[in-house]
Formats: structure tokens, sequence, C-alpha cells
């Protein structure tokens, strides 16, 4: 499949895991409630829809691909607030100056739409007006990549 509907796993609550391969885009709320969902991967994921993982309280690893994706609004709301959740990007993601370009590095206010800074802040994550490095004051983002 090329796109995971609006809700089509919702409280899917024995899913502990989810690799679309294919999938480009998340729908809003696809996992909402997956209690037990702890990983997902979506490499070839163009844009992730408003609350696609709501509620997945126990989350704590996402895959994507080389090229950052738009991002709705509140993608880990409810999620812990002492989680941690891994973003694994390929080590051939799009980079500035040689560096993934990612929130908290120098280059995170980079203006082109294909950056890493800019997917991971803004309204992508905690549904707030454009922020400083903040992607979610509820849990902790750590970025690696593979």
């Amino acid at each position: 499949a090329t796109a995971i509907d609006y809700g089509a796993f919702a409280e899917c609550t024995a899913l502990t895991s989810a690799s679309f391969p294919a999938a480009t885009a998340i729908g809003d709320y696809a996992f909402f409630s997956c209690a037990a969902l702890t990983s997902a991967s979506f490499p070839a994921a163009t844009t992730i829809g408003n609350s696609a993982f709501f509620q997945c309280t126990t989350l704590t690893s996402v895959t994507l691909g080389a090229t950052p994706p738009s991002l709705g609004t509140g993608i880990f709301q409810n999620i812990i607030t002492t989680e941690t959740v891994t973003v694994k990007i390929p080590s051939t993601a799009k980079t500035a100056y040689g560096v993934p370009n990612l929130p908290g590095t120098n280059f995170d206010n980079d203006s082109t739409t294909d950056s890493w800074g800019r997917a991971f802040k803004g309204t992508g994550w905690n549904g707030s007006s454009y922020l400083t490095g903040e992607v979610n004051t509820d849990i902790t983002l750590v970025f690696e990549t593979y």
C-alpha cells in the first residue's frame, strides 16, 4: 500500500510494530491509541498526518527515509512525558554542510523545504507555532542515522 488511511490501525492494542516500506502517506490518527506499538518504519513516507501516533504510549523508535516528510500537527501527542523516541534516518539523508540538518544544529533554520531542521520543528510535533528547536515538550527526540 502507498497510503495508510485515516485511523487505519486505530486502537489496535496488540500491534507492537509497523513496517510499510512503500507507504508514502501516513494518514491522520493512523495509529491512534496503539498502546503496544514500540516501533514504526516508513522509509518512503513523504507525509505524516495529524496525530498519527496519538496515545502510542510505548512508541520508542520511528524509522524514516532520506527525505524529511511533511508533518501534520500533534504527531506524538499524549506520549508519556519521560519517553524518549528515537528517529532513525539513513546516512544518505539530505544534509547541510555535510551533516544531517537536525534540530539543535547550526543549520536547523534552513529555509529549504527538504531540510530535516524544518521537518522536525513548528506545527509538526506539538501543534504550536514555529519553534526554535523544541520539537515536543512532552518527550525527548533522539536522532540516529543508519
